[in-house]
């Protein structure tokens, strides 16, 4: 945290190029507990009840992460590091990127022009998403400013969805599609979303 409190912690829990397959491990955080971000968290995993998760959570472990007493110097004016905060950040952007594309070239595509019902929500969820990165570059942007650095420009490209993806009538229900969707067309569009969020990953220096 930076003198005015510009943040760069947001944590990412399982991943979008696997999670909208909706075939994934369920992933269970612990009730009354909290999470210091920013950290990973991999599907398949469990944390305890009534405990603060500080390091990452690979898939398919169980964690219980007990508490450690600090007590040393505190300089309230330090800066600490960008680095690992800032690339685990603009992951955390290239996934939105991923999600948006998700939504916009399968969700919404697939939605006939006679339900403006649905159309109306996967607007608004597309409108949110886009605020989303909007509100995760302009803190990423204060967090590097503190620290002498330039903030990267993260444009997506534009890949097409490799399936063939149009609006059908009758409509069938999102979930319901995507859990029809055969191995290899989930496998396509997993590489797909992948190769979205590993180009804005590039504009970060490794």
């Amino acid at each position: 945290m930076g003198a005015r409190g510009d943040k760069a912690t947001a944590s990412l829990v399982g991943d979008v190029p696997r999670g909208v397959l909706l075939r994934e491990r369920r992933i269970f955080l612990g009730g009354a507990g909290g999470m210091v971000g920013p950290r990973e968290v991999g599907f398949g995993a469990v944390t305890g009840a009534g405990q603060v998760v500080r390091k990452d959570v690979p898939e398919d472990r169980l964690m219980v992460q007990p508490p450690r007493a600090v007590d040393i110097a505190y300089a309230p004016d330090q800066l600490d590091a960008a680095e690992p905060r800032a690339r685990r950040q603009v992951r955390y952007i290239a996934q939105l990127h991923a999600l948006l594309a998700w939504y916009r070239q399968v969700r919404l595509a697939r939605v006939p022009g006679s339900r403006e019902d649905v159309r109306a929500v996967l607007a608004a969820a597309i409108e949110t998403l886009t605020l989303c990165v909007a509100e995760r570059e302009k803190r990423l942007k204060a967090f590097l400013k503190e620290r002498g650095e330039v903030m990267p420009e993260l444009v997506a490209p534009e890949l097409a969805c490799p399936l063939a993806i149009a609006a059908e009538e009758p409509y069938v229900d999102h979930v319901a599609w995507v859990r029809g969707l055969g191995a290899e067309d989930a496998t396509r569009c997993v590489e797909w979303l992948r190769a979205i969020e590993a180009a804005v990953l590039a504009a970060w220096p490794a």
